[in-house]
């Protein structure tokens, strides 16, 4: 019998191997346009990167021609990118690293930034560095939000920022202090366009990036008289096997994903010349650090074009019939989140673990939600609804726990910790592939707008997470 298992264990990693191999060396390629040309606005470019690099892998070229139409395009670095053990390794020719090491090569990778600049033609003081620690900011904006709960990273072995060039160093590494640097940013800089991570990025960083200036601008957007929304810009650096094909490839050009045409995004695109992608290869290739070891990856950015992706906004004060949709209740209910299927090998395996979709609706005393997956929910999976509500600040998350059996739980929830009877705040049903909760509006402070995103667990595995979306409760 264990020789058996052992033969079944071997195999399914074999096959695993098998598909990770064949998704690096023979990538699906993307989707081909046409893609709607952006133009320049007339007024500021801000761009938000969450390492030291992503800013010139995907906006390089918007940068240079920012700058070549006096728009004094400006680039905020968001982490120390000191969360990178395997190039700080290639760095320093050894496999053991000490925290002091890495907050050293935090500083490299910075001068690196500045070096890349310098070639895309900005100068120095439109660089902003924040300093946050690499490979945090999802645990920033899901358990480390308050400052007396700041996040410890493993690799620098502190829970602050530790760089003198840093906005504020010191700073603790708190989901609401990033939140209150982004905003101030933000005001300050009052962006035209303001270019930042997909919301369905796949690395950490990125992810947590997007929510975190989508909440920044949505809190601008109501506590800013005069505040003229900027046009957000999304762009994709991690996602699956993209870009593809691997590799320098200056004459080709960038096409999105597959999974993600037709998913909510928009794509159009930024058309570059020769001579600034020649200037784009060239910041690229000052990340000395990262090429030791992504050349090829970093190399395929360095095409004819840049893409960047719109999501339009979800409100819930305006609904429309979706009934045709195969929602469990009749009646008005508005799409506020999609996402891909079968994107991975686990979500192609496990069906009833695959989101596609959220769904929402209000009343006077209620914010129903429906959340659709490809197939019944599996009875060894955890689905997971998260939700952030806006009462003239972002509070902290709510996660309710819903089985294929049982009753559901509350994780968390904004303010005092729930005591009392689950089903006082919320109801949960399922049916076929869909499931539902009706949360309390009293309980969640009637929110003027909450932030919306679920996950699918099985054991401590994450199997799938879509997108976190802002929501609009009251139209604004």
């Amino acid at each position: 019998m264990v020789a058996w298992f052992k033969r079944i264990r071997i195999t399914l990693l074999l096959l695993l191997a098998a598909f990770l191999v064949q998704q690096y060396f023979f990538p699906q390629p993307g989707v081909r346009g046409p893609f709607g040309a952006r133009s320049l606005p007339v007024g500021p470019v801000l761009v938000i990167a969450p390492h030291s690099d992503d800013e010139s892998l995907a906006a390089a070229g918007l940068l240079q021609q920012a700058e070549a139409a006096g728009l004094q395009p400006q680039v905020v670095l968001v982490t120390g990118g000191d969360g990178f053990p395997i190039a700080a390794q290639a760095h320093y020719h050894r496999s053991q690293i000490s925290s002091q090491e890495m907050i050293a090569f935090g500083r490299i990778r910075l001068a690196e930034s500045q070096t890349a600049l310098r070639a895309l033609g900005l100068p120095p003081e439109r660089l902003t560095f924040l300093g946050y620690a690499d490979r945090s900011l999802d645990q920033l904006w899901l358990d480390c939000w308050r400052e007396e709960h700041a996040c410890l990273s493993p690799f620098t072995k502190l829970r602050h920022v530790p760089y003198a060039e840093a906005l504020e160093p010191g700073a603790p590494l708190a989901g609401e202090r990033l939140l209150a640097h982004l905003i101030s940013l933000l005001r300050k800089a009052h962006p035209a366009v303001v270019a930042y991570p997909h919301p369905n990025e796949s690395h950490v960083d990125h992810w947590g990036l997007s929510n975190f200036v989508a909440a920044a601008l949505e809190h601008l957007r109501r506590t800013e008289p005069g505040w003229q929304a900027p046009a957000e810009w999304l762009y994709l650096v991690h996602r699956g096997d993209w870009p593809a094909p691997k590799g320098l490839k200056p004459r080709a050009s960038l096409t999105p994903p597959r999974t993600l045409v037709g998913e909510m995004t928009e794509w159009t695109q930024v058309p570059l010349v020769e001579s600034q992608v020649a200037q784009k290869q060239m910041a690229v290739e000052a990340y000395h650090s990262q090429m030791t070891i992504l050349r090829r990856f970093m190399h395929s950015f360095v095409r004819t074009n840049e893409l960047f992706g719109r999501i339009g906004r979800a409100d819930l004060a305006e609904p429309g019939l979706t009934e045709q949709h195969g929602s469990p209740d009749p009646g008005a209910w508005v799409q506020t989140t999609a996402d891909p299927r079968r994107d991975t090998l686990a979500r192609t395996l496990e069906p009833g673990a695959d989101l596609v979709s959220i769904w929402g609706a209000i009343d006077q005393t209620q914010l129903s939600l429906a959340i659709h997956l490809a197939a019944p929910l599996s009875r060894q999976t955890t689905l997971r609804l998260l939700v952030r509500p806006w009462q003239g600040g972002w509070d902290d998350v709510a996660t309710v726990d819903l089985r294929a059996f049982g009753a559901p739980t509350v994780k968390r929830w904004p303010g005092e910790p729930i005591l009392g009877q689950v089903d006082a705040y919320l109801t949960a049903t399922q049916e076929g592939d869909w499931c539902r909760a009706r949360l309390s509006l009293d309980r969640l402070g009637r929110p003027g707008a909450v932030m919306l995103a679920a996950e699918t667990w099985i054991g401590g595995a994450l199997i799938d997470r879509t997108a976190w979306r802002v929501v609009s409760l009251d139209g604004r």
